[in-house]
């Protein structure tokens, strides 16, 4: 592997790493939006939901830069040759992108559960009719 490659490497391994953190914190706050639905704190729901506009925006920039090193690596390298480390990173985000689809589902039967309750918290309100509950990530398309 020539040495814009291996440097490319080394940029989308610390990218995955603080994606990787980023995502984390992303699900450590959705765990504590749902802490706060059932322990009906409307307080500390609105400073999580505060919190996340931040991680979203870090989360968003940190994609973009894997995004935009995978397509340069992809130009460079056959899959064959990249690390272990990126691979495994890889398989850590996609995990955890199944815990945070999972923690939503549990945060989407809360709030139906809180509105039954009138609890005071807004709502999502569904657009159309009746579609299925919607995914925070999704896995990237294999080609």
């Amino acid at each position: 592997m020539d040495e814009m490659a291996k440097s490319i490497q080394e940029s989308l391994q610390t990218s995955l790493k603080q994606e990787i953190g980023a995502m984390r914190e992303m699900l450590a706050n959705m765990h504590q939006e749902e802490l706060s639905l059932i322990a009906h704190d409307r307080k500390a729901w609105m400073q999580v939901m505060m919190d996340r506009v931040g991680l979203l925006s870090r989360l968003s920039e940190l994609r973009l830069i894997r995004l935009k090193c995978t397509q340069e690596l992809e130009h460079l390298t056959s899959v064959a040759e990249l690390d272990c480390e990126i691979l495994s990173m890889r398989d850590q985000l996609a995990c955890l992108i199944e815990k945070m689809n999972q923690q939503q589902h549990r945060i989407q039967n809360l709030e139906v559960y809180s509105s039954q309750k009138s609890s005071g918290y807004p709502q999502r309100k569904p657009q159309g009719g009746s579609k299925k509950p919607g995914a925070i990530a999704t896995y990237p398309k294999d080609k």
